[in-house]
């Protein structure tokens, strides 16, 4: 099982956005993709990253 079926990430799955996806939608690099998903990215990175997701119409 999941350790938090209701984190960032198993969400963004289950709507269809994985890691992959995610990173090619932000053209971006996976691995940065889950440094955001993981909440490891600086302050300033992850509130980009976030209105971008909220500016192509993913809900976070």
């Amino acid at each position: 099982m999941a350790k938090d079926i209701n984190a960032m990430e198993p969400v963004l799955t289950r709507h269809g956005y994985n890691i992959k996806t995610l990173a090619e939608l932000l053209d971006t690099k996976p691995t940065e993709i889950r440094s955001f998903l993981n909440g490891n990215l600086t302050p300033a990175r992850t509130k980009e990253l976030q209105n971008s997701l909220l500016v192509i119409g993913i809900p976070l």
